[in-house]
């Protein structure tokens, strides 16, 4: 099979190892010439797309030489099982260690590498992986043998063939951490939903969006993620029909350590993100892609407290834009004071949705056009 009659089409292998990271695959493959491939290399799994109906990554995954010599198998059978001689592997962030070791293989095998990405990132000089010297030393050697690519913890130092990006307002962000990448804005597949989402309701309803605060770095100071909780439970006592207060998923887990006041919150039945965006005029969250996304959907979004206060983790370009606005949780304010530091931002949520999440409704198949185009380039 060819595209435009000349350039062969290329196999696609999508590295999916959460739940979103498969709902992008999908939209994406549906636009793709040809059938894409999913591996997992956490569990060995290589299958055909269309099969792979749920995937979650193991929780408590060790990082062994087994299981690095297990991830590049898992990848050299992907990627041997695709039907043309030119591939490309999609990650949707490589600041897992696995996730590099497959992107190391993916290179040694001559692949193109396509990050998708999956969420805003984590910004400039912040890293997920506590320090060490022992591993940081291990993590050089594995590198210099070709086993892994990039740095611990630092989103787009493997430096990917191809970065997909949300919207012009991340560009200078990943060409500071993936210098040699060819950057195009496609928007985010999983925000095309978005599209589909009436206009705000206009009734003074106010979503509040919590996020996991509390784990190893990078999470914010303990003092902030027990502060946000605090006023999240006060939030929770007060019956007011214009709120609805939103636990992330990884909240909603038994392994989280969730504030018992706050179980009941947990144990309520679960609306998908794009049913509660619908009935939001106002997001408020501290710090979560999920702000992003609310501005895709022509909502107002709201930090819930200015970046600093949350440390060097909130420091990126959607939270630092004078055009978003905040309000400080913890001087407790009022639904109805919230709703007037909205109404005097609603003007500037179309700049931002342009700025920060383009091509709403159209970025699946923009993301597609880009990976089968750059895949018949020569890496």
């Amino acid at each position: 099979m060819s595209q435009n009659g000349s350039q062969p089409v290329a196999g696609v292998v999508f590295l999916v190892v959460t739940g979103e990271q498969l709902r992008a695959a999908h939209a994406v493959a549906a636009h793709l010439p040809s059938p894409a491939l999913a591996i997992n290399p956490y569990t060995g799994l290589v299958a055909p797309l269309a099969d792979v109906e749920e995937i979650e990554r193991p929780g408590q995954f060790r990082v062994t030489p087994r299981a690095i010599l297990a991830a590049r198998r898992t990848v050299r059978r992907g990627l041997a099982m695709v039907p043309t001689a030119r591939s490309a592997l999609i990650i949707g962030q490589d600041e897992g260690f696995i996730e590099r070791v497959a992107v190391a293989a993916a290179r040694g095998a001559g692949t193109t590498v396509v990050m998708l990405s999956e969420g805003v990132g984590r910004p400039e000089g912040v890293e997920g992986a506590r320090r060490s010297w022992v591993l940081d030393v291990a993590h050089r050697l594995l590198a210099t043998c070709g086993m892994v690519a990039g740095r611990r913890g630092a989103l787009g130092s493997s430096d990917p063939d191809l970065v997909l990006a949300w919207g012009p307002g991340w560009e200078q962000a990943v060409r500071g951490r993936s210098p040699q990448a060819r950057i195009v804005v496609s928007g985010s597949p999983a925000a095309d939903g978005l599209a589909q989402i009436a206009q705000p309701p206009g009734a003074g309803h106010l979503l509040i969006c919590s996020q996991p605060l509390i784990g190893p770095p990078p999470a914010p100071p303990p003092s902030a993620s027990a502060a946000w909780y605090s006023w999240l439970t006060e939030v929770a006592r007060t019956v007011d029909p214009r709120v609805r207060i939103r636990l992330h998923p990884s909240e909603c887990s038994s392994l989280y350590p969730l504030p018992a006041d706050l179980a009941a919150l947990r144990d309520q039945p679960r609306r998908p993100l794009l049913e509660d965006l619908a009935w939001a005029d106002v997001v408020v969250a501290p710090y979560s892609s999920t702000l992003v996304e609310a501005v895709g959907a022509g909502r107002v979004a709201m930090s819930a407290a200015p970046p600093a206060f949350w440390g060097a983790v909130a420091q990126n370009a959607f939270l630092r834009d004078a055009r978003l606005p905040s309000a400080d949780f913890r001087n407790a304010p009022e639904t109805d004071d919230l709703l007037r530091r909205a109404a005097a931002a609603a003007h500037d949520v179309r700049g931002l949705r342009e700025t920060y999440l383009s091509n709403v409704g159209t970025a699946s198949e923009r993301a597609a056009s880009a990976i089968v185009a750059g895949s018949a380039s020569p890496v």
